[in-house]
């Protein structure tokens, strides 16, 4: 497969946050402009080590670019806490993050996305799809869902995201 560039493709500029610069996800960032980020050589270090995983080409072979699919897949995991209701023990499962486009609330139901996520399932992991900085639904494919078929949880306001700190030892439990 021959190497993937951003293209035209801006959307995680508008999907993703950016807290150096209290920018939240799904709004515009203020520095981007038809010809890309205006502030390019002295960018945040959040936007300078984050990467799609479209571009870097982990396990996306079937997807469309972000801004034609309307959904950015995060490199960063993220983490969902489970609670047994019978004996209330709790339980981190690792989450992969896709961003979808608040424009376009269903993009994460294409059938390529949807094919990723039972892929990440197979692996014990759920997915959460993020509208913001504080709406997101939590996805159960086929293969975490104890043979329930497809379901989600439409998640509370999240409020404040997990910090790098918290997910790496929420993961490591």
């Amino acid at each position: 497969m021959s190497a993937r560039n951003c293209g035209d493709c801006t959307l995680c500029c508008k999907l993703i946050p950016v807290p150096e610069l209290g920018k939240l996800a799904g709004v515009r960032c203020q520095h981007q402009s038809r010809k890309g980020c205006s502030i390019y050589p002295r960018r945040p270090l959040s936007c300078v080590a984050w990467s799609c995983r479209w571009l870097v080409g982990d396990d996306t072979a079937d997807q469309s670019r972000p801004d034609r699919s309307r959904c950015v897949i995060d490199m960063m995991p993220d983490f969902v806490t489970i609670e047994d209701k019978e004996t209330g023990e709790r339980k981190n499962v690792e989450a992969v993050q896709i961003w979808c486009d608040p424009k376009t609330p269903n993009a994460w139901r294409d059938e390529h996305v949807l094919d990723y996520i039972e892929r990440r399932a197979a692996e014990g992991k759920l997915t959460l799809v993020r509208f913001g900085s504080k709406e997101a639904i939590t996805v159960f494919a086929p293969a975490m869902s104890h043979g329930q078929g497809w379901g989600y949880v439409r998640g509370e306001r999240l409020g404040r995201g997990h910090t790098a700190a918290e997910i790496a030892q929420a993961l490591r439990t």
